[in-house]
């Protein structure tokens, strides 16, 4: 693998060839820096940002009668208070989205004793609501939410044999279709209603397809990749540009960005040939984060950022006067970055943002 701190972007069209041009393999300054949510427990992991960054949540790991629990928190940087949410029963519960007013949505156990299988669920009043499911495929997780409440996500049966992607307004759920395959989530909705996600391909396990939708998935909707068998958006900002990853030939899997105007896409590749880069997040202002390994055995994860005017940066680079390993950026609004990081053999949930 080549030099880690070799940042390329490479801006090509779906359908063309590849051209490359190369960013300063020294980051830029921008003066970040590191805040622990100060949450209690065993570990803990901030998941998601509301759009006006006053919440933040995410998990907290606990050890409750022997075993570990995991429940979500609502941490509000205002005030400076935090609260824990109790899984519906069983051990798991985590959090994909949070609303302007602190609201939630995820998924949690059902079952006693267990941490699967897990159903769709948001918040009420600080209390978590099961969102309903079909007959078949009653269990599954809600992964957003927008500004008008809807919700976006994926039903499931109780193994996971067959999952697709699901939406839902005022309670009703709304089963988006697929593009023939076993497999499908919808992993992100924005203020106009654009829904991102992915789907498994018809006669092919092997291979799927993201997706730019405002409803029912129709077979002509797959989106071309970057030659590889997968394509997967996991996050689109108010501009309809949307963030994920997608497989080469190679074999490889790089950040993507994909705008449905121009229909190119840009891959970043921020430590140069990466073999696992993920892009995990987009706010409105055209920050993407993601993670990426720096090892060549793909085990050292860190968070790194592709600022708008197409600087990459680890995060780490970009807060040197911290003593904290960024690992996973999870989500982002207003620059204001929802991640985990390590100090001292820790996890810890914390905000990144500018000093």
């Amino acid at each position: 693998m080549p030099t880690r701190r070799t940042h390329v972007v490479l801006l090509l069209t779906l359908l063309a060839a590849t051209v490359g041009a190369s960013c300063s393999s020294t980051p830029a300054k921008t003066g970040l820096q590191v805040v622990d949510l100060g949450i209690e427990g065993e570990s803990s992991a901030a998941t998601a940002i509301s759009p006006n960054t006053r919440f933040v949540a995410g998990t907290t790991v606990a050890e409750i009668d022997g075993a570990d629990v995991s429940s979500i928190f609502v941490h509000d940087r205002t005030r400076g208070t935090t609260q824990i949410i109790a899984p519906l029963a069983g051990r798991y519960a985590r959090p994909e989205g949070v609303t302007d007013d602190g609201d939630v949505v995820g998924m949690s156990s059902v079952k006693p004793g267990t941490d699967a299988p897990v159903a769709p669920v948001a918040s009420i009043d600080g209390k978590l609501v099961r969102l309903p499911g079909s007959e078949t495929k009653p269990f599954g997780a809600a992964l957003s939410i927008n500004q008008a409440g809807v919700i976006v996500g994926w039903i499931g049966d109780a193994d996971e044999n067959a999952t697709e992607p699901a939406s839902w307004e005022r309670g009703e759920l709304t089963r988006l279709g697929s593009f023939g395959g076993t497999f499908g989530q919808a992993l992100d909705v924005n203020d106009v209603g654009d829904v991102v996600g992915w789907s498994q391909l018809a006669g092919d396990p092997f291979r799927s397809s993201g997706f730019v939708t405002k409803g029912q998935l129709s077979s002509n909707g797959a989106l071309p990749g970057l030659g590889g068998d997968t394509v997967f958006f996991r996050s689109l900002n108010s501009s309809g540009i949307a963030v994920g990853d997608a497989s080469t030939v190679d074999g490889l899997t790089e950040a993507v960005s994909w705008t449905a105007d121009s229909g190119t896409a840009t891959i970043t590749k921020p430590f140069g040939d990466g073999t696992y880069v993920l892009a995990s997040g987009i706010d409105d202002r055209g920050q993407i984060v993601g993670s990426a390994p720096v090892d060549d055995a793909g085990e050292d994860l860190r968070a790194w950022t592709r600022l708008a005017d197409g600087t990459v940066s680890l995060l780490d680079d970009l807060t040197k006067d911290s003593t904290w390993t960024v690992r996973y950026a999870n989500d982002i609004s207003e620059g204001v970055i929802a991640a985990e990081a390590e100090r001292d053999g820790a996890i810890r949930a914390v905000v990144v943002l500018p000093k």
